[in-house]
Protein backbone atom coordinates (compact mmCIF):
# COMPACT_ATOMS: atom_id res chain seq x y z
CA UNK A 1 0.00 0.00 0.00
CA UNK A 2 1.32 3.41 -1.01
CA UNK A 3 0.76 5.95 1.76
CA UNK A 4 2.74 8.91 0.46
CA UNK A 5 4.20 10.01 -2.87
CA UNK A 6 6.66 12.77 -3.77
CA UNK A 7 7.22 13.58 -7.44
CA UNK A 8 9.80 15.95 -8.93
CA UNK A 9 10.06 16.84 -12.62
CA UNK A 10 8.03 14.05 -14.19
CA UNK A 11 6.32 15.24 -17.37
CA UNK A 12 4.22 18.30 -16.43
CA UNK A 13 4.39 17.57 -12.68
CA UNK A 14 7.19 19.83 -11.44
CA UNK A 15 6.56 19.13 -7.76
CA UNK A 16 3.90 17.12 -5.91
CA UNK A 17 3.52 15.71 -2.42
CA UNK A 18 0.45 13.59 -1.72
CA UNK A 19 -0.89 11.36 1.06
CA UNK A 20 -3.22 8.59 -0.11
CA UNK A 21 -6.15 6.66 1.28
CA UNK A 22 -5.44 2.95 1.80
CA UNK A 23 -8.47 2.19 -0.39
CA UNK A 24 -10.03 4.51 -2.98
CA UNK A 25 -8.33 7.63 -4.37
CA UNK A 26 -9.93 9.68 -7.15
CA UNK A 27 -7.85 12.04 -9.29
CA UNK A 28 -9.93 14.64 -11.16
CA UNK A 29 -8.85 17.08 -13.86
CA UNK A 30 -9.16 18.09 -17.51
CA UNK A 31 -7.50 16.20 -20.34
CA UNK A 32 -3.78 16.97 -20.40
CA UNK A 33 -3.78 18.29 -16.84
CA UNK A 34 -1.49 15.58 -15.45
CA UNK A 35 -3.87 12.84 -14.20
CA UNK A 36 -2.22 10.06 -16.17
CA UNK A 37 1.22 11.48 -15.35
CA UNK A 38 0.45 10.93 -11.66
CA UNK A 39 -0.44 7.29 -12.33
CA UNK A 40 2.73 7.02 -14.41
CA UNK A 41 4.76 8.34 -11.47
CA UNK A 42 3.29 5.66 -9.20
CA UNK A 43 3.98 2.97 -11.79
CA UNK A 44 7.54 4.29 -12.15
CA UNK A 45 8.06 4.02 -8.41
CA UNK A 46 6.85 0.41 -8.49
CA UNK A 47 8.73 -0.77 -11.59
CA UNK A 48 11.32 1.88 -12.57
CA UNK A 49 9.52 1.94 -15.93
CA UNK A 50 6.75 3.97 -17.53
CA UNK A 51 3.61 2.27 -18.84
CA UNK A 52 3.29 4.97 -21.53
CA UNK A 53 6.70 5.15 -23.21
CA UNK A 54 10.15 3.57 -23.25
CA UNK A 55 11.72 6.95 -24.01
CA UNK A 56 13.41 8.90 -21.20
CA UNK A 57 13.18 12.37 -22.76
CA UNK A 58 9.38 12.86 -22.51
CA UNK A 59 9.38 11.47 -18.97
CA UNK A 60 11.67 14.19 -17.61
CA UNK A 61 10.05 17.62 -17.36
CA UNK A 62 11.13 19.84 -20.26
CA UNK A 63 14.18 21.90 -19.33
CA UNK A 64 15.14 19.68 -16.38
CA UNK A 65 17.91 17.10 -16.11
CA UNK A 66 16.24 14.35 -14.08
CA UNK A 67 13.04 12.97 -12.62
CA UNK A 68 12.72 11.74 -9.03
CA UNK A 69 9.87 9.74 -7.51
CA UNK A 70 9.84 8.84 -3.83
CA UNK A 71 7.23 6.87 -1.90
CA UNK A 72 6.39 5.52 1.53
CA UNK A 73 5.00 2.01 1.33
CA UNK A 74 3.35 -0.03 4.06
CA UNK A 75 3.58 -3.78 3.56
CA UNK A 76 0.84 -6.19 4.58
CA UNK A 77 2.90 -6.91 7.71
CA UNK A 78 2.54 -3.24 8.69
CA UNK A 79 6.21 -2.40 8.14
CA UNK A 80 6.86 1.00 6.56
CA UNK A 81 9.37 1.06 3.71
CA UNK A 82 10.85 4.01 1.82
CA UNK A 83 11.61 3.65 -1.88
CA UNK A 84 12.79 6.01 -4.57
CA UNK A 85 13.75 6.08 -8.26
CA UNK A 86 15.89 8.74 -9.93
CA UNK A 87 16.35 8.90 -13.71
CA UNK A 88 18.53 11.39 -15.62
CA UNK A 89 18.21 12.52 -19.21
CA UNK A 90 21.54 10.81 -19.85
CA UNK A 91 19.88 7.49 -18.99
CA UNK A 92 21.41 6.90 -15.58
CA UNK A 93 18.99 5.19 -13.17
CA UNK A 94 19.26 5.01 -9.41
CA UNK A 95 16.97 2.89 -7.22
CA UNK A 96 16.99 2.98 -3.43
CA UNK A 97 14.99 1.06 -0.83
CA UNK A 98 15.31 2.31 2.75
CA UNK A 99 18.35 4.30 1.65
CA UNK A 100 20.20 1.29 0.21
CA UNK A 101 21.10 1.21 -3.52
CA UNK A 102 19.31 -1.53 -5.46
CA UNK A 103 20.49 -2.95 -8.78
CA UNK A 104 17.34 -4.81 -9.86
CA UNK A 105 13.97 -3.16 -10.49
CA UNK A 106 12.33 -6.50 -9.68
CA UNK A 107 12.87 -5.72 -5.98
CA UNK A 108 10.58 -2.71 -6.38
CA UNK A 109 8.00 -4.83 -8.16
CA UNK A 110 7.87 -7.30 -5.27
CA UNK A 111 7.54 -4.43 -2.81
CA UNK A 112 4.64 -2.70 -4.56
CA UNK A 113 2.75 -4.87 -7.10
CA UNK A 114 0.94 -2.58 -9.55
CA UNK A 115 -1.58 -3.30 -12.31
CA UNK A 116 -2.85 -0.76 -14.85
CA UNK A 117 -6.43 -0.63 -16.14
CA UNK A 118 -6.91 1.91 -18.90
CA UNK A 119 -7.47 2.61 -22.59
CA UNK A 120 -4.52 0.43 -23.63
CA UNK A 121 -5.65 -2.60 -21.61
CA UNK A 122 -7.68 -3.86 -24.58
CA UNK A 123 -4.36 -4.35 -26.40
CA UNK A 124 -3.99 -7.52 -24.33
CA UNK A 125 -6.45 -8.98 -26.83
CA UNK A 126 -5.88 -6.81 -29.89
CA UNK A 127 -2.10 -6.48 -29.61
CA UNK A 128 0.89 -8.72 -30.22
CA UNK A 129 1.66 -11.98 -28.37
CA UNK A 130 4.57 -10.13 -26.73
CA UNK A 131 2.09 -8.13 -24.64
CA UNK A 132 0.36 -11.29 -23.46
CA UNK A 133 3.69 -12.96 -22.63
CA UNK A 134 4.64 -9.95 -20.55
CA UNK A 135 1.25 -10.12 -18.87
CA UNK A 136 1.63 -13.84 -18.12
CA UNK A 137 5.17 -13.33 -16.83
CA UNK A 138 3.95 -10.66 -14.38
CA UNK A 139 1.65 -13.20 -12.77
CA UNK A 140 4.26 -15.97 -12.61
CA UNK A 141 6.91 -13.58 -11.27
CA UNK A 142 4.72 -12.63 -8.31
CA UNK A 143 3.75 -16.16 -7.30
CA UNK A 144 6.99 -18.03 -8.08
CA UNK A 145 10.08 -16.33 -6.58
CA UNK A 146 12.56 -18.43 -8.60
CA UNK A 147 10.98 -17.43 -11.91
CA UNK A 148 13.11 -14.30 -12.18
CA UNK A 149 16.41 -16.21 -12.04
CA UNK A 150 15.23 -18.84 -14.54
CA UNK A 151 14.03 -16.05 -16.82
CA UNK A 152 17.49 -14.43 -16.82
CA UNK A 153 19.15 -17.78 -17.57
CA UNK A 154 16.75 -18.61 -20.41
CA UNK A 155 17.18 -15.21 -22.08
CA UNK A 156 20.96 -15.42 -21.85
CA UNK A 157 20.91 -18.90 -23.42
CA UNK A 158 18.51 -17.78 -26.16
CA UNK A 159 20.72 -14.82 -27.00
CA UNK A 160 23.82 -17.04 -27.26
CA UNK A 161 22.01 -19.66 -29.36
CA UNK A 162 20.72 -17.03 -31.78
CA UNK A 163 24.20 -15.49 -32.05
CA UNK A 164 25.63 -18.89 -33.01
CA UNK A 165 22.82 -19.54 -35.48
CA UNK A 166 23.58 -16.28 -37.29
CA UNK A 167 27.22 -16.93 -37.94
CA UNK A 168 29.70 -19.74 -37.64
CA UNK A 169 27.55 -21.89 -35.33
CA UNK A 170 30.32 -24.25 -34.10
CA UNK A 171 28.46 -27.52 -33.66
CA UNK A 172 29.60 -28.36 -30.13
CA UNK A 173 29.12 -24.85 -28.75
CA UNK A 174 25.66 -24.64 -30.33
CA UNK A 175 24.69 -27.93 -28.67
CA UNK A 176 25.89 -26.72 -25.25
CA UNK A 177 23.78 -23.56 -25.39
CA UNK A 178 20.81 -25.40 -26.89
CA UNK A 179 20.85 -27.93 -24.05
CA UNK A 180 21.01 -25.15 -21.44
CA UNK A 181 18.19 -23.31 -23.20
CA UNK A 182 16.00 -26.41 -23.25
CA UNK A 183 16.41 -26.92 -19.51
CA UNK A 184 15.63 -23.30 -18.62
CA UNK A 185 12.76 -22.99 -21.12
CA UNK A 186 11.04 -26.15 -19.89
CA UNK A 187 11.35 -24.92 -16.29
CA UNK A 188 9.72 -21.63 -17.27
CA UNK A 189 6.99 -23.49 -19.13
CA UNK A 190 6.29 -25.55 -16.00
CA UNK A 191 5.97 -22.38 -13.92
CA UNK A 192 3.70 -20.77 -16.50
CA UNK A 193 1.48 -23.83 -16.81
CA UNK A 194 1.03 -24.15 -13.05
CA UNK A 195 0.10 -20.48 -12.81
CA UNK A 196 -2.21 -20.68 -15.82
CA UNK A 197 -4.09 -23.65 -14.34
CA UNK A 198 -5.06 -21.42 -11.38
CA UNK A 199 -5.58 -18.38 -13.55
CA UNK A 200 -8.05 -19.89 -16.00
CA UNK A 201 -10.39 -21.06 -13.20
CA UNK A 202 -10.51 -17.59 -11.64
CA UNK A 203 -10.86 -15.90 -15.03
CA UNK A 204 -13.85 -18.05 -15.94
CA UNK A 205 -15.60 -17.05 -12.72
CA UNK A 206 -14.88 -13.33 -13.11
CA UNK A 207 -15.91 -13.27 -16.77
CA UNK A 208 -19.21 -14.80 -15.66
CA UNK A 209 -19.69 -11.99 -13.14
CA UNK A 210 -18.73 -9.13 -15.46
CA UNK A 211 -20.00 -10.20 -18.88
CA UNK A 212 -22.75 -12.18 -20.58
CA UNK A 213 -20.33 -14.77 -21.97
CA UNK A 214 -20.03 -17.01 -18.90
CA UNK A 215 -18.95 -20.53 -19.74
CA UNK A 216 -18.68 -19.71 -23.46
CA UNK A 217 -15.22 -18.25 -22.86
CA UNK A 218 -12.32 -20.64 -23.29
CA UNK A 219 -8.77 -19.58 -22.41
CA UNK A 220 -5.75 -21.44 -23.82
CA UNK A 221 -2.04 -21.31 -23.01
CA UNK A 222 0.31 -21.92 -25.93
CA UNK A 223 3.82 -22.63 -24.65
CA UNK A 224 5.70 -21.73 -27.84
CA UNK A 225 6.32 -25.20 -29.27
CA UNK A 226 4.36 -28.36 -30.05
CA UNK A 227 2.78 -29.65 -26.85
CA UNK A 228 3.25 -33.27 -27.92
CA UNK A 229 7.02 -32.88 -28.38
CA UNK A 230 9.97 -32.01 -26.16
CA UNK A 231 11.73 -28.75 -26.91
CA UNK A 232 14.95 -30.68 -27.57
CA UNK A 233 13.31 -32.65 -30.39
CA UNK A 234 11.68 -29.49 -31.76
CA UNK A 235 15.08 -27.76 -31.88
CA UNK A 236 16.57 -30.79 -33.60
CA UNK A 237 13.87 -30.85 -36.27
CA UNK A 238 13.93 -27.09 -36.86
CA UNK A 239 17.73 -26.67 -36.83
CA UNK A 240 18.17 -26.11 -40.57
CA UNK A 241 15.35 -23.56 -40.61
CA UNK A 242 16.77 -21.83 -37.52
CA UNK A 243 20.21 -21.56 -39.18
CA UNK A 244 18.64 -20.23 -42.37
CA UNK A 245 16.70 -17.57 -40.46
CA UNK A 246 19.38 -16.83 -37.88
CA UNK A 247 17.13 -17.22 -34.83
CA UNK A 248 15.22 -19.79 -32.77
CA UNK A 249 11.72 -20.19 -34.20
CA UNK A 250 10.31 -22.03 -31.20
CA UNK A 251 10.62 -21.79 -27.44
CA UNK A 252 9.50 -20.00 -24.30
CA UNK A 253 9.84 -16.64 -26.09
CA UNK A 254 6.97 -17.57 -28.43
CA UNK A 255 4.36 -18.37 -25.76
CA UNK A 256 0.87 -16.86 -25.96
CA UNK A 257 -2.54 -16.76 -24.29
CA UNK A 258 -5.63 -17.08 -26.48
CA UNK A 259 -9.25 -16.33 -25.58
CA UNK A 260 -11.99 -17.95 -27.65
CA UNK A 261 -15.78 -18.04 -27.70
CA UNK A 262 -17.30 -21.18 -29.16
CA UNK A 263 -13.96 -22.01 -30.73
CA UNK A 264 -13.46 -18.61 -32.39
CA UNK A 265 -10.94 -15.93 -31.32
CA UNK A 266 -12.69 -13.25 -29.27
CA UNK A 267 -11.18 -10.58 -31.54
CA UNK A 268 -13.31 -11.94 -34.39
CA UNK A 269 -16.66 -12.17 -32.60
CA UNK A 270 -16.68 -9.46 -29.90
CA UNK A 271 -17.30 -5.73 -30.12
CA UNK A 272 -14.62 -3.35 -28.86
CA UNK A 273 -16.68 -2.73 -25.72
CA UNK A 274 -16.91 -6.46 -25.04
CA UNK A 275 -13.17 -6.84 -25.62
CA UNK A 276 -12.52 -4.08 -23.08
CA UNK A 277 -14.53 -5.91 -20.43
CA UNK A 278 -12.73 -9.18 -21.16
CA UNK A 279 -9.30 -7.51 -21.04
CA UNK A 280 -10.10 -5.78 -17.75
CA UNK A 281 -11.34 -9.10 -16.37
CA UNK A 282 -7.98 -10.62 -17.33
CA UNK A 283 -6.11 -7.98 -15.33
CA UNK A 284 -8.42 -8.20 -12.30
CA UNK A 285 -7.96 -11.96 -12.26
CA UNK A 286 -4.19 -11.52 -12.01
CA UNK A 287 -4.58 -9.23 -9.02
CA UNK A 288 -6.96 -11.66 -7.36
CA UNK A 289 -4.51 -14.56 -7.67
CA UNK A 290 -1.63 -12.42 -6.38
CA UNK A 291 -3.71 -11.61 -3.31
CA UNK A 292 -4.74 -15.25 -2.79
CA UNK A 293 -1.28 -16.78 -3.17
CA UNK A 294 0.89 -14.16 -1.44
CA UNK A 295 -1.70 -12.50 0.80
CA UNK A 296 -0.39 -9.26 -0.71
CA UNK A 297 -2.69 -6.60 -2.10
CA UNK A 298 -2.19 -5.10 -5.54
CA UNK A 299 -2.29 -1.36 -6.22
CA UNK A 300 -4.60 -0.68 -9.19
CA UNK A 301 -4.08 2.33 -11.44
CA UNK A 302 -7.42 2.93 -13.19
CA UNK A 303 -7.07 5.49 -15.98
CA UNK A 304 -10.01 7.29 -17.62
CA UNK A 305 -12.64 4.74 -16.64
CA UNK A 306 -15.63 6.92 -17.57
CA UNK A 307 -14.61 7.31 -21.21
CA UNK A 308 -14.04 3.59 -21.65
CA UNK A 309 -17.28 1.97 -20.45
CA UNK A 310 -20.95 2.69 -19.76
CA UNK A 311 -22.13 3.24 -16.19
CA UNK A 312 -23.46 -0.29 -15.61
CA UNK A 313 -20.22 -1.95 -16.71
CA UNK A 314 -18.14 0.60 -14.82
CA UNK A 315 -20.01 -0.19 -11.63
CA UNK A 316 -19.52 -3.93 -12.13
CA UNK A 317 -15.77 -3.45 -12.48
CA UNK A 318 -15.56 -1.03 -9.58
CA UNK A 319 -17.49 -3.36 -7.30
CA UNK A 320 -15.06 -6.16 -8.17
CA UNK A 321 -12.17 -3.92 -7.17
CA UNK A 322 -13.85 -2.83 -3.95
CA UNK A 323 -14.53 -6.45 -2.98
CA UNK A 324 -10.81 -7.14 -3.22
CA UNK A 325 -10.21 -4.39 -0.62
CA UNK A 326 -7.29 -3.21 -2.70
CA UNK A 327 -5.84 0.27 -2.97
CA UNK A 328 -7.07 2.08 -6.09
CA UNK A 329 -6.00 5.26 -7.89
CA UNK A 330 -8.66 6.22 -10.44
CA UNK A 331 -8.68 9.20 -12.81
CA UNK A 332 -11.53 11.06 -14.46
CA UNK A 333 -12.56 14.42 -15.89
CA UNK A 334 -15.82 14.83 -13.99
CA UNK A 335 -15.87 14.19 -10.24
CA UNK A 336 -19.58 13.35 -10.06
CA UNK A 337 -19.36 10.87 -12.92
CA UNK A 338 -16.28 9.29 -11.42
CA UNK A 339 -17.84 8.93 -7.97
CA UNK A 340 -21.02 7.51 -9.52
CA UNK A 341 -18.93 4.67 -10.96
CA UNK A 342 -17.91 3.76 -7.41
CA UNK A 343 -21.47 4.11 -6.04
CA UNK A 344 -20.40 7.16 -4.01
CA UNK A 345 -17.99 5.01 -2.00
CA UNK A 346 -15.78 6.77 0.54
CA UNK A 347 -12.73 8.19 -1.23
CA UNK A 348 -9.91 10.68 -1.08
CA UNK A 349 -10.33 13.16 -3.94
CA UNK A 350 -7.49 15.06 -5.59
CA UNK A 351 -7.61 17.81 -8.19
CA UNK A 352 -4.96 18.30 -10.86
CA UNK A 353 -4.54 21.34 -13.09
CA UNK A 354 -1.53 21.98 -15.33
CA UNK A 355 0.53 19.50 -13.34
CA UNK A 356 -0.34 20.98 -9.94
CA UNK A 357 -2.00 18.52 -7.58
CA UNK A 358 -3.97 19.24 -4.44
CA UNK A 359 -6.34 17.41 -2.08
CA UNK A 360 -9.75 18.61 -3.28
CA UNK A 361 -11.88 16.94 -0.66
CA UNK A 362 -12.36 13.76 1.31
CA UNK A 363 -15.51 11.67 1.35
CA UNK A 364 -14.13 9.48 4.13
CA UNK A 365 -15.95 9.61 7.43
Amino acid sequence: MLTRLLVTNLRNIVQASLAFSPQLNLIVGKNGSGKTSLLEAIHYLATARSFRSHQITPLVTHGENESVVFGQIVGDSGREIRAGVRRSLAGKREIRIDGEPISKASELARLLPVLVLGPETVDLLLGSPQLRRKFLNWGVFHVKPSFSDEWDIANRCLKQRNKLLKGGHPKQELKVWTDKLVQAAETIDGYRQAYFDKYVVELQQLVGELTEFGSKIHCEYSRGWDRTSSLASVFEQSLEGDIRRGFSQFGFHKADIKLKINGQPVTEVCSRGELKMLAWAMVLTQGKIQQQVNNQSVLYLVDDLVSELDLDHRRLLCQSLLKMKAQVMATGINEKELQASWNECQAEVFHVEQGVLSALSSTRE
